[in-house]
């Protein structure tokens, strides 16, 4: 038992130690940061500052700007040349020039150098949109509240419901998007992670040099207490790296929650309803499985020595598959519950 723990804390140290082993336990968090960079970057660059208002009628021009959202910033422009001059000085980022037609129809026209985003000209459309309504109810004699009942949107909810042994209808949670969404993501996760460790389980197994010291003790050692030492030795750092991931995810989470896109996804799903039972329920299945499949794997690649790269090749593509249809009917059986 001695000479097995050997085994195990010298394979340990050597592939925690390794630069390989670094470099796969910094990508994700490269690949992170680099995602957040260019996605902040991106939203400062679509960032408007400021539009240049100016219209046929002062009132329209001052209506257009008391409407404004409290993230963009309007100003009011005496004339189409003297915002054109601002515009061509970089003093404001767009041009809103607005004509009142027959029966209040705005003709509107931005102008800028660039694209100021979809989202920017959806705001203005809704802005005008309004102002637009309003003038005719004026025009029409329609108070506010009138104008509201009439612009009031239906309301239309969807609900997933199930039906027990009873046949009574129950109501639940629809996640199935979600859930689609987290079984693929799952799945490339796994592969990657199943065909890194499948092969240093092979290139350990096939490995019998060392120092002399460990080549002394595995010269009297019975070939099963060195074939599952390694192997023990790299599950224990698989662990090692998911540990890692937890414990990063576990101190990040307070930062990653107020996230506007992490915020909006924890929002639109319950999460207690999506892992309460899933992760209790698959934690277990997904660590024997992957044990089994990264020893298989491992013991096929080092034991095909003449059609290597093709069996190789073909393993991992049918491992592929399995993984992902095992994962979605897990998903499908979870939410039948």
């Amino acid at each position: 038992m001695n000479k097995f723990w050997v085994i195990v804390g010298d394979v340990y140290k050597k592939n925690v130690r390794s630069i390989s082993f670094l470099i796969m336990l910094l990508v994700p968090f490269i690949l992170g940061g680099i995602i957040y960079v260019a996605s902040y970057f991106g939203g400062q660059s679509n960032e408007v500052d400021t539009i240049g208002i100016t219209a046929d009628s002062a009132e329209l021009a001052e209506g257009i700007n008391a409407a404004a959202p409290e993230d963009y910033d309007f100003k009011l422009v005496d004339s189409r040349d003297a915002g054109e001059r601002e515009l061509s000085a970089e003093q404001i980022d767009g041009l809103l020039f607005v004509e009142s037609g027959e029966n209040h129809q705005l003709n509107v026209t931005l102008y800028s150098e660039s694209s100021l985003g979809q989202s920017t000209e959806l705001t203005l459309q809704q802005i005008l949109s309004s102002i637009q309504t309003n003038l005719r109810a004026e025009e029409l004699g329609l108070s506010s509240n009138e104008v509201q009942s009439l612009n009031q949107t239906a309301t239309f909810n969807q609900q997933r419901v199930s039906f027990n042994d009873a046949n009574e209808m129950e109501l639940g949670d629809d996640n199935e998007g979600f859930n689609f969404v987290i079984s693929f993501a799952a799945t490339i996760v796994l592969f990657v992670f199943i065909i890194t460790y499948a092969g240093i389980i092979s290139q350990e197994i096939a490995s019998e040099k060392g120092t002399r010291i460990m080549e002394v003790i595995l010269s009297s050692t019975r070939a099963q207490v060195h074939f599952y030492g390694k192997l023990v030795g790299i599950l224990l750092v698989a662990f090692t790296q998911m540990l890692v991931y937890v414990a990063a995810f576990a101190i990040s989470y307070q930062w990653l929650k107020g996230i506007d896109v992490v915020e909006n996804v924890l929002d639109s799903v319950s999460i207690q309803g999506v892992f309460g039972t899933f992760l209790i329920f698959t934690s277990l299945v997904f660590s024997i499985r992957d044990l089994y499949l990264c020893c298989i794997s491992g013991i096929m690649w080092f034991t095909s020595h003449q059609n290597r790269r093709y069996i190789k090749s073909y393993f991992t593509s049918y491992l592929f598959i399995f993984d992902w249809l095992f994962i979605r009917d897990l998903f499908r059986f979870v939410r039948s519950w």
